[in-house]
């Protein structure tokens, strides 16, 4: 029986619930931390009064590498950016803990809100430092408001220090009656070292372009990870123009372009134990890159109820090789899905790996693209459920190919061949040659292929077309239409199949 879809409203509460219920209370500081609290700076608290300057004077009086800025509950109004900037002029200020006051990733769980009333082209928090902790809050916009972005993560201005391990945990970002252009931009400025973000147990729903925008062009925007995230209602999910990321245990749901983009693959992309609901593409890439690095999606179920009019789910137009393991791809049959692995030379690299297909013709081989598929099911024209073909393939312009020097044997039934290939020298008169195995055969029951593989002197026109007799477990004969004539031979290339 199939599961029945969520549906939009379903899947926000269900993917919220999820979250919520791994979710812990913010932990208290070690003993001789300092705690600075905003209503100690001035903070109100009741969403009208604007505290922007009480938390910037709450975050300026945190001491780096040991301080912790507490946000007890409520709603507090900001019309400007809050600044945890590492540079001389601000400070220094890294290794800070920002803390809300409630437990949960759902909205209706937590009862620490920060407002934005700002300017729309600036972003609610601008985290350019490292080694920071912000956790246990909702941000979320103004009615008639927007900004960029809720969350900023980037290089100093003066960069001259790197933007690394900053952490996110039980955070819930939202445009709500407002706009939001993106939940978090990573890298937009920096140009090197903005990387290995970590986003835990975070929420981000209703986002006008991408919940995450990985926008670092240098190739050193890596190794971000996120774990048991949310992400729901924006055109992307994940936005990524460089470097790398792995998420663990996501849900994605209602993305109106694509759950994941992927720009140019410059490090190893990891997808595990997802679950998507309601997007036109779960992935596509937005170039061609020849990178090698794989891209893996794996442990996932995704349902297709939204897929995209061509049918592609996944449309991939790298390099490197797409690795596909373990994946659900739908419950129900669908004859319009499709996987599209393309790129320019050398072309792509599809790997297939015990997945389920909700039809028996899933890959679109019209471009340039190599195809390993093995242990694969999906479903028949009636709806049935049928294991699919195992192949090895490319499409006709694809670059590469299969190399047997390691195999003893090729099989297509329950009978185990015993012998692969070998050659036989025909010279002179000699129009026929016995082949005799080493190891005996089960039975007569297999195909050889045999060819000219190379000619010496000039034999006779008949000599260069070849035939196989006298199949038997000890072996066949190989016949030629004409003996090569005196001074002439053939040698003839066999390999066997069953």
């Amino acid at each position: 029986m199939s599961a029945p879809s969520l549906g939009r409203r379903g899947f926000l509460l269900a993917a919220g619930a999820a979250l919520s219920a791994g979710a812990s209370a913010p932990s208290a500081a070690a003993a001789g931390t300092p705690v600075f609290d905003v209503r100690g700076h001035g903070a109100v608290g009741d969403g009208a009064a604007d505290d922007t300057r009480a938390i910037q004077a709450s975050i300026d009086a945190t001491p780096s590498g040991a301080g912790v800025v507490s946000f007890p509950p409520g709603v507090y109004r900001i019309t400007a950016p809050l600044n945890v900037i590492d540079a001389a002029g601000d400070g220094h200020r890294r290794g800070l803990r920002i803390l809300g006051s409630a437990g949960g990733a759902s909205g209706a769980a937590l009862g620490c809100e920060i407002i934005w009333d700002g300017p729309a082209d600036e972003p609610m928090w601008r985290l350019w430092s490292r080694d920071c902790v912000l956790s246990h809050l909702a941000l979320r916009v103004r009615r008639g408001r927007r900004c960029l972005a809720a969350i900023d993560v980037d290089q100093a201005p003066d960069r001259q220090t790197a933007c690394t391990n900053n952490t996110f945990e039980h955070l819930f970002i939202t445009r709500a009656a407002g706009a939001m252009r993106y939940g978090v931009r990573i890298g937009a400025r920096g140009v090197a070292n903005v990387e290995m973000m970590g986003f835990d147990t975070c929420y981000f729903g209703n986002i006008d372009e991408a919940c995450v925008f990985i926008a670092s062009r240098t190739g050193q925007s890596k190794a971000h990870r996120f774990y048991k995230c949310g992400f729901s209602f924006a055109p992307f999910g994940i936005f990524h123009e460089t470097g790398s990321f792995v998420t663990f245990g996501c849900a994605f749901g209602y993305h109106t372009d694509a759950a994941v983009r992927l720009g140019s693959i410059t490090d190893y992309i990891a997808i595990n134990e997802s679950d998507s609901e309601g997007c036109a593409r779960f992935l596509k890439t937005g170039g061609g890159s020849r990178a090698s690095w794989a891209v893996k999606i794996n442990g996932a179920r995704l349902a297709l109820n939204g897929l995209a009019a061509d049918g592609r789910f996944i449309d991939f137009t790298d390099g490197g090789p797409l690795i596909l393991e373990n994946v659900l791809f739908g419950d129900v049959p669908n004859a319009r899905f499709r996987i599209r692995a393309h790129a320019a030379e050398p072309g792509s690299m599809l790997l297939a790996l015990g997945n389920v297909f909700p039809n028996d013709g899933p890959f679109d081989m019209t471009g340039r693209c190599r195809l390993i598929a093995l242990g694969n099911r999906g479903f028949d024209g009636s709806g049935r459920p049928v294991p699919l073909d195992d192949e090895v393939s490319a499409s006709a312009d694809a670059e590469g190919r299969l190399t047997l020097s390691t195999v003893g044997s090729i099989s297509a039934t329950r009978t185990k061949a015993r012998n692969l290939r070998g050659s036989v020298r025909l010279a002179e008169t000699s129009a026929s040659a016995i082949v005799s195995f080493e190891t005996p055969e089960p039975d007569a029951r297999y195909f050889v292929s045999a060819v000219v593989a190379e000619i010496i002197g000039q034999p006779a026109t008949g000599a260069r077309r070849v035939a196989v007799t006298g199949k038997s477990a000890a072996g066949f004969t190989v016949i030629l239409e004409e003996a090569p004539g005196r001074g002439n031979a053939v040698e003839v290339d066999w390999i066997l199949v069953r």
